[in-house]
């Protein structure tokens, strides 16, 4: 793939890894990223209903009197 058409120019194995590997799985990491902090997110939001405390009782508060800008 990729990464030995790299090596075969004479790449260098970390430049080649830059160039043919990372923007192949880059948008990969971020979007499990974005999903893992949405997930996170929606934790706590839960637990701050149910009286837990943290961000999600701040957010719930925010929730209850309509603020929704933060």
């Amino acid at each position: 793939g990729p990464l030995e058409a790299a090596k075969a120019t004479g790449a260098r194995h970390f430049p080649a890894v830059r160039a043919a590997v990372l923007p192949q799985v880059l948008p990969n990491y971020v979007a499990y990223g974005l999903y893992v902090f949405e997930i996170n997110i929606r934790a706590s939001f839960v637990l701050g209903i149910v009286g837990a405390g943290g961000i999600g009782q701040v957010l719930e508060v925010s929730r209850s009197f309509y603020l929704f800008d933060g």
